[in-house]
């Protein structure tokens, strides 16, 4: 990982992740009881935080575009200079950079994906109030195969078994992004690191996090290759390093079935 942007991405990160530490069911054990609505879990510890890349002067042709906002507050608009959506404290309630995905631009208006409902949302911000930078890697959550892979251009530099979903609580499909990454404890729930997906649940609204789901370790290996969560996809701790330690926030997450 390289410097951060600005004197708000050298703040150490503490309390929730984002909402996700709040997600019903990324703790779960096993299979999730049918029907059943999981009561949310308290936060894990946080002991690191994943330091968001230096800016890009000059973003890449070809490549995601991430944006850190840099103002206090940014308001989401319907379209370039239209209405208002919401507006968006930076940093966010639980402390965390405001970090945006870049999909498309007119003028001096981006247009953007944001940790909000509905999933695959897009709304327009001011140029003015973000920095953006290019992130070469690409995350893919292919659920039928139980398998993530980041591939950075088009080649694969990391594959990893993952548990997702189970019937009841499937994790999403769409295109999303990495909001947020933490460390955690490697011995709890959240295994030893927990990288937030600005996708949520399409059965799960409830808890502070409201259904976000996030990629993240696991204290219960044996359930890596399963579908076993209410939502999350999980790894097993040594995969999950590696992909904290590789992609920076504002990396795009596309889950297939």
């Amino acid at each position: 990982m390289v410097g951060m942007v600005g004197a708000a991405r050298h703040r150490t990160r503490v309390g929730c992740l984002l909402t996700v530490v709040a997600l019903a069911g990324c703790t779960t054990h096993g299979a999730a009881t049918a029907g059943a609505k999981p009561t949310a879990p308290a936060p894990p510890p946080v002991t690191a935080s994943a330091p968001a890349p230096a800016a890009s002067p000059d973003p890449v042709p070809g490549q995601a575009l991430a944006a850190d906002v840099v103002a206090a507050e940014v308001t989401l608009r319907a379209t370039p200079d239209g209405a208002p959506v919401v507006t968006l404290a930076n940093p966010t309630a639980e402390q965390m950079p405001l970090v945006l995905l870049v999909t498309d631009r007119s003028g001096d208006w981006l247009q953007v994906q944001a940790a909000l409902r509905p999933n695959g949302a897009r709304r327009w911000v001011q140029a003015a109030d973000v920095v953006v930078r290019s992130t070469p890697y690409r995350i893919l959550v292919e659920l039928g195969e139980h398998r993530l892979t980041v591939r950075r251009g088009t080649e694969p530099v990391l594959e990893a078994p993952v548990a997702i979903g189970t019937p009841d609580n499937p994790t999403p499909t769409g295109s999303f992004y990495i909001d947020a990454a933490v460390s955690t404890n490697p011995d709890g729930p959240y295994g030893a690191r927990e990288l937030s997906v600005a996708g949520f649940s399409q059965t799960i609204t409830s808890g502070a996090g409201g259904g976000q789901i996030a990629i993240h370790g696991t204290n219960a290996p044996s359930l890596i290759g399963q579908s076993a969560s209410h939502g999350c996809v999980r790894m097993l701790n040594a995969d999950v390093i590696k992909l904290f330690n590789l992609v920076p926030v504002g990396t795009p997450v596309d889950i297939v079935v």
